[in-house]
């Protein structure tokens, strides 16, 4: 694999990046750097029905962790994924659930409450941070801190405690810009070599899979210095 030198903005800036924030190594740096940065980086993706975290329902909702094959290269390990109902009272936009395709009153949708969906990923993402030696774990996501956001809103809505680090964050669209030239996820993805269906986007599940996808492929291009 050839080494990204400092004469280039890629070089310059990803590498520096690498060093400062993430875990993206083989198994042997990365069990050196969770001790150093205590960090577990995950995938995640809100789909929320409007822009307020606050006040409208997060109605899917998709997180991938991250593991390393023998190899030392970053690959999807864990995916999950749930429809969720809305909170009482929150806003609903007929012109977003248009967009997104959700049909809320839908059986086959299988939603369930807020809480028990994120319950269930804070215990994977939990389990995964004993594994790893780790105290929080970082968001990656394509707008990451509007995910974020997303996600602390419910979080304080269900009374929990989140394993995510509370304002820390990867975000893709920088990070394909440096790669590809592209901050739209779609044409991101496509310039990346990543098969894209626009039939399946705006889906937690299918944009939570594309920018994982773009993410392994970003940083396991990239040796860590």
């Amino acid at each position: 694999m050839a080494k990204v030198t400092r004469k280039t903005p890629l070089g310059r800036n990803l590498n520096a990046l690498l060093r400062e924030d993430t875990l993206l190594t083989t198994t042997e740096e990365l069990q050196r750097l969770t001790k150093k940065y205590d960090s577990l980086l995950e995938l995640a993706k809100a789909q929320q029905v409007h822009i307020s975290k606050l006040t409208d329902a997060l109605l899917e909702i998709c997180a991938i962790i991250l593991g390393f094959d023998d190899n030392g290269n970053f690959f999807p390990k864990k995916t999950l994924h749930f429809h969720v109902e809305p909170f009482k009272g929150a806003n609903i936009e007929p012109s977003a659930l248009k967009f997104n395709g959700i049909d809320i009153d839908n059986p086959f949708r299988l939603a369930v409450p807020e809480k028990e969906a994120l319950s269930e990923i804070f215990k994977c993402v939990s389990d995964d941070l004993v594994i790893e030696e780790c105290t929080r774990a970082i968001l990656v996501g394509h707008n990451a801190f509007f995910d974020l956001g997303f996600v602390k809103a419910a979080t304080n809505r269900s009374k929990l405690k989140s394993p995510f680090h509370q304002f820390s964050t990867l975000d893709t669209v920088s990070l394909s810009a440096l790669y590809c030239g592209e901050t739209v996820l779609a044409k991101a993805a496509v310039k990346s070599g990543i098969e894209w269906d626009n039939e399946q986007a705006h889906s937690a599940l299918y944009d939570t899979k594309k920018t994982s996808e773009l993410f392994c492929k970003i940083f396991n291009s990239q040796p860590l210095l």
